[in-house]
């Protein structure tokens, strides 16, 4: 497979965009840079065969991790010190840099507590990528997946779900997480 640049590739269904700017604004992100027991550290692999989700070089020098296979699933319940911070979020947005084989899409699933009542509720967006790394940027926003918590505002991401469904491989270099009122750029 011929990787011939990086696709910067951000959730985000209708809005394309490709500026370049200060990454600072993200909420959470991950660069898959760390491997602990042959995975990406704080990534457990939760559904699909045995050694589906592996870590592995993405383009020279960036590491990443592969979901190999249909219903492959890989969560991240442990997020550090990220935090939204003093001011509820209404709406987020994802940002991913991936490539996947024909056929197969990614959904990001995003867990998040929610202000009012404090019962967590997950966000989520389905993306499909192109086949070789090719430096095009998408942003997909993420809505709640009960359209009872449309106006929900969240105070904190619990975890994060990556799900491949379709066949072959889909690699995942970066990935981020903004709050949709922000312009945010990589």
């Amino acid at each position: 497979m011929i990787r011939a640049g990086l696709a910067l590739l951000v959730l985000s269904l209708p809005l394309v965009s490709s500026c370049n700017g200060n990454a600072d604004q993200a909420l959470w992100r991950d660069d898959f840079e760390s491997i602990c027991d042959g995975a990406p550290c704080g990534w457990t692999q939760v559904a699909g065969p045995a050694g589906a989700v592996t870590w592995i070089e993405t383009v020279p020098s960036e590491h990443g991790l592969s979901l190999r296979g249909a219903g492959v699933a890989v969560s991240r319940t442990t997020m550090g010190d990220e935090v939204i911070g003093q001011d509820p979020v209404s709406s987020l947005k994802a940002h991913v840099v991936a490539r996947c084989d024909a056929g197969a899409q990614l959904t990001i699933i995003v867990t998040v507590q929610n202000i009012a009542g404090g019962t967590p509720i997950d966000v989520s967006g389905t993306a499909t990528f192109p086949t070789e790394w090719d430096g095009n940027r998408t942003q997909f926003d993420l809505f709640p997946t009960d359209g009872a918590n449309r106006d929900a505002q969240f105070i904190d991401i619990l975890g994060v779900v990556l799900h491949k469904e379709g066949p072959g491989a889909c690699e995942v270099d970066y990935i981020s997480l903004a709050d949709q009122s922000v312009r945010f750029f990589e």
